[in-house]
């Protein structure tokens, strides 16, 4: 727990681990599922991950 110490000697009294929220398989499944619904008709699933992108001429 980084930084614990400077927080008790600093005056702090109550100091409480919270891990993270990808610490879990399950918060990252949510997380995924809210990203994705989300960005729900914006992805084109139909489209090449490996095609070059074209980007626009200024």
């Amino acid at each position: 727990m980084e930084n614990r110490d400077i927080f008790l000697e600093a005056g702090g009294t109550r100091y409480e681990y919270i891990p993270c929220l990808n610490a879990q398989d399950g918060h990252l499944a949510a997380l995924t599922d809210l990203i994705n619904d989300e960005l729900s008709g914006w992805l084109n699933t139909e489209s090449d991950p490996n095609a070059p992108i074209s980007w626009p001429k200024s």
